[in-house]
């Protein structure tokens, strides 16, 4: 899950796409509220090339909600290249592994 701060508009994300996407690839992104159940579509831009690429686009999002987020072609809807969930918290993320049923977290 993407971790987003609410207080600023400019999001840059780490994604694992679906499809090779090229640098300076300009996609689509559908941000759907699961709590109020409305969803928008911002424009992104693909920045690095490789397995992990970074999803750079412009969107206020409301504090302690959860949102999906599906990326796709901005020419054509039909090509998903990530879907995945996001939350947005001003709150610091810790960071835990889970290892058969017992969580340990990070004190670093």
């Amino acid at each position: 899950m993407v971790v987003l701060d609410p207080n600023i508009t400019d999001h840059v994300i780490q994604i694992v796409p679906r499809i090779t996407t090229p640098i300076g690839f300009i996609v689509s992104c559908h941000l759907h509220n699961e709590s109020t159940g409305v969803t928008t579509t911002a424009n992104g831009i693909i920045n690095a090339s490789g397995d992990k690429q970074l999803l750079t686009f412009t969107h206020t999002f409301l504090e302690n909600d959860r949102y999906s987020i599906k990326v796709v072609d901005a020419l054509n809807a039909d090509n998903v290249r990530y879907r995945g969930n996001m939350i947005a918290t001003t709150q610091v993320p810790q960071d835990y592994k889970i290892d058969n049923d017992n969580w340990t977290f990070s004190t670093q």
